[in-house]
């Protein structure tokens, strides 16, 4: 089921999307060329990858609205569809920074009209991605990750102590259940049952995932019987279920606590929190 929540966030995609438009726009060639988060990649690099990412989006939010059947933009398969996004990728490094920025404009203008289609009646409809099938309904939460980040990503290059988006984390909060049952779900684990009251901090809100097997499920009972209690910063959570912060390190800053069976919750986090 969709949250409700999900949908008021789509005004707030134009706007973070925006403020990653003007930072950029005032990028120096240095600016351009440094080191980001990212290993190996720079801000072209980033820009170049979400332009690819915003284009397929537009293709499968709009084949979900039509309620087409999804299928990739390109490609015969899954591995044919990376081969030629990574050719696309490799053309738009080749074009001047004032070019691929216009590209990433036009291409953001495009998603978000697909966007503002998106409401209760249609939110249940599938797009495709290449890590599964996505509700529309998610995809905003799945744009919201994906800008929020990598404008981090991007930012720590000129500062490594730089924190995500306040209104990015707010923004991101009603996704972060169904973003973790979506990891779990899809990466190869050793079966196991338990059930886990997550409570993020700043801003606060409070869940239950329940492990059934190989199987993630969220719920909102509090009353259902726990095998732990996660208590933890939300941009910290954030930035850990995208591998850009370790377990150890959020611990030593006093922005987790673990209450009940460790043991079991970091076989948890060893299928939630990969590094990319």
């Amino acid at each position: 089921m969709v949250n409700s929540d999900f949908f008021s966030r789509i005004p707030l995609l134009e706007i973070l999307t925006n403020q990653c438009i003007s930072y950029w726009k005032d990028f120096s060639d240095n600016d351009w060329k440094k080191q980001t988060y990212c290993e190996g990649w720079c801000p072209k690099d980033i820009v170049s990858h979400l332009v690819t990412g915003t284009e397929f989006y537009s293709y499968s939010i709009e084949r979900a609205i039509k309620n087409l059947s999804p299928e990739p933009p390109y490609g015969k398969d899954i591995e044919e569809f990376y081969a030629i996004r990574d050719t696309k990728g490799k053309e738009l490094m080749e074009l001047s920074h004032e070019l691929l920025l216009e590209r990433f404009v036009k291409s953001s203008n495009d998603l978000q009209s697909q966007m503002n289609k998106i409401n209760s009646e249609n939110s249940e409809q599938l797009g495709f991605h290449p890590r599964g099938l996505i509700p529309l309904g998610f995809w905003i939460g799945q744009r919201l990750f994906e800008i929020v980040l990598h404008d981090w990503d991007i930012r720590y290059g000129h500062d490594k102590g730089i924190n995500l988006s306040v209104e990015g984390v707010k923004g991101i909060l009603p996704f972060l259940p169904i973003q973790i049952c979506r990891l779990f779900n899809r990466r190869e684990k050793i079966p196991f049952q338990a059930s886990f009251l997550f409570v993020s901090q700043n801003p606060r809100k409070k869940w239950i995932i329940r492990i059934s097997d190989e199987s993630a499920v969220e719920s909102y009972d509090l009353k259902i019987d726990i095998d732990a209690k996660i208590e933890v910063d939300s941009e910290s959570l954030i930035l850990l279920l995208f591998g850009r912060e370790s377990v150890e390190g959020v611990e030593q800053k006093n922005k987790l606590k673990i209450d009940g069976d460790r043991e079991t919750v970091f076989k948890l986090f060893d299928i939630l929190f990969t590094k990319y």
